[in-house]
């Protein structure tokens, strides 16, 4: 929670370079295609995101007895 509290936080006040950090710090890639006026972007979870989640059920087969 304190994260996106943080990220709020910097969008409504940080200077335009911290807001491009962050950005950039959410996106991996971004593929342009202008035969039909398209953009593709493709996302990255921030590593605070990361290091926060752990993984749930359904993340890896269950195993029994190992």
């Amino acid at each position: 929670m304190a994260y996106r509290a943080d990220v709020w936080r910097l969008l409504k006040q940080g200077s335009n370079s911290e807001k491009k950090r962050l950005l950039a710090s959410c996106i991996d890639e971004i593929k342009l295609a202008p035969e039909s006026l398209e953009v593709e972007f493709h996302y990255k979870l921030p590593e605070p995101v990361v290091d926060n989640m752990g993984a749930g059920a359904g993340f890896e087969p269950t195993t029994f007895g190992l």
